[in-house]
């Protein structure tokens, strides 16, 4: 008989130690596991030997029979796999690590029954072994030497019996003669045999599956690197995870994972990429959410692994009915206001005596809203807080936005009110933080009568926004850059800045 060996990459699946039929899809698992080599030994030698017939010799029946006859009579299969090694001639390359193993039959009947493969104690010759000849498989007392067991139904097909990876790396190292398994029933009640192609069915010889991995000289590890969008989600949005594996070689899997559950996986599929990315998708759930990365490479370094915790904002507050007091404000300022307010630009806390100046602390949750709405993020707050006189979560979002700064290195002072120059420096830096490749340059400026009044650090951002139509001036070709802005015209001009962009 010709021996043929097949040699391929695969992933380590169900189908191979399984008691399944091996073309069912294997239910979904949440181990990772590496993808391995395999190799595949098809047998060389297998018959049949059966208590009935005790002085006959089965070499050339093509089928395997396992079971019992009309009588109860047994009916065993003896099979042998060899070479296994490169060395013997055989498809495992020396240094092959083994990880696991089975032997492959196919079902040609509709008989049903367990089935166990044991180990022999003797070599058999298939072309004179008989029942009376045949290699014993039980040891002293007894019992059988059982390596593995498969349930076979009524559908004929490939059947796969996991047998110990350590019992074939004794086979492959020499340590113990390799004469091969005898393929017994569990049952004894009569008239019963399932039936397997033996080696003489070169298209579905008994296979034995070999799942390794070879030593390598790789020990650069993988590297890790994730995403998060949007980046500061709020309770309700839908946050993606991004995570993306590379290596100098090649990479073996990716996942997302949540405690020991697999979130989101992907693996190289028989390939050996350099990069492999996996992304998942959830509701996002205040205060926080973890999960665990894992990537790992072909080689020998270990996986790489990285926990991550994705803050939270509660989801935000819808305006009070009642907040709103349209009397207060100046008739050239409703339709804004109003505007404001249907586009989440504003606070309940300024929507009424809107005529009253605007303090720091109440533009920087209203400039805080428009960077937010400019870039689907939801902003964090500096920590750890460098001032003293407040602890407020919106001015300190500000100032880690670079939209505010304090009066002093350790005073923000939240109650003060703040001037048109300031409202425009403050709007710049909220465009700049949502927007960082905009460009404030203007070509041409307008030129004020109280020009003179304008700090340096505020004359860009008022010659910018002037230029946009946001901040506009106050008649006599003034800007009045010092003069207090009022809860209305701060509103108004966060609504235009946030028209002008969107």
């Amino acid at each position: 008989m010709k021996f043929r060996i097949l040699i391929s990459f695969m992933v380590l699946a169900a189908m191979l130690f399984s008691n399944s039929v091996a073309y069912a899809a294997p239910e979904p698992s949440l181990i990772i596991t590496p993808i391995y080599k395999m190799a595949a030994v098809e047998s060389t030698s297998s018959t049949f030997v059966s208590e009935s017939a005790p002085s006959e010799n089965h070499a050339n029946d093509r089928s395997l029979a396992v079971g019992t006859d009309q009588y109860g009579k047994l009916r065993v299969s003896l099979i042998r796999f060899h070479p296994i090694m490169e060395a013997d001639g055989g498809p495992l390359p020396d240094g092959a690590v083994i990880a696991g193993a089975s032997i492959r039959l196919y079902n040609t009947n509709l008989s049903e029954g367990t089935v166990i493969a044991c180990r022999l104690g003797l070599s058999f010759d298939e072309a004179t072994v008989t029942w009376q000849t045949k290699p014993t498989y039980k040891m002293t007392g007894g019992a059988t030497m059982d390596i593995g067991s498969v349930d076979i139904d009524s559908d004929p097909g490939w059947y796969s019996i996991p047998i110990p990876a350590e019992l074939v790396e004794r086979w492959a190292g020499s340590s113990e003669k390799n004469y091969g398994v005898a393929i017994i029933p569990e049952w004894s009640e009569a008239s019963n045999t399932i039936f397997f192609n033996s080696d003489d069915n070169t298209e579905s010889r008994p296979t034995l599956l070999i799942n390794y991995t070879l030593p390598s000289s790789d020990t650069t590890p993988c590297e890790l690197t994730y995403t998060v969008s949007p980046e500061y989600p709020t309770e309700g949005e839908l946050v993606t995870i991004t995570a993306r594996a590379t290596d100098n070689k090649a990479l073996s899997y990716v996942a997302i994972m949540r405690g020991s559950t697999v979130l989101a996986r992907e693996e190289a599929a028989g390939t050996e990429p350099r990069t492999l990315t996996v992304s998942h998708t959830e509701t996002a759930a205040a205060p926080s959410m973890s999960y665990t990365l894992v990537a790992d490479d072909t080689a020998s370094p270990p996986p790489v692994s990285r926990d991550i915790t994705v803050n939270v904002e509660p989801e935000p507050e819808p305006l009070r009915p009642d907040a709103y007091d349209p009397s207060t404000a100046s008739s050239w300022a409703v339709s804004e206001i109003e505007q404001a307010i249907e586009s989440g630009l504003t606070i309940d806390e300024i929507l009424s005596d809107l005529q009253k100046d605007i303090t720091r602390h109440e533009f920087c949750q209203i400039s805080v809203k428009l960077y937010e709405k400019m870039t689907g993020r939801t902003a964090s707050p500096v920590s750890p807080n460098p001032f003293n006189d407040t602890s407020d979560a919106e001015i300190l979002k500000a100032y880690n936005l670079g939209i505010t700064a304090g009066v002093a290195p350790d005073r923000f002072a939240p109650d003060l009110s703040i001037t048109r120059q300031e409202i425009c420096a403050m709007l710049t830096r909220a465009l700049k933080a949502a927007i960082p490749s905009l460009n404030t340059s203007v070509t041409n400026p307008a030129v004020f009568a109280d020009e003179y009044a304008i700090a340096d650090w505020a004359i860009i951002s008022v010659r910018y926004l002037n230029s946009k139509g946001i901040m506009m001036g106050v008649g006599g070709n003034r800007i009045n850059p010092l003069g207090n802005t009022t809860r209305e015209q701060a509103i108004a001009l966060v609504l235009r800045t946030y028209e002008a962009f969107i």
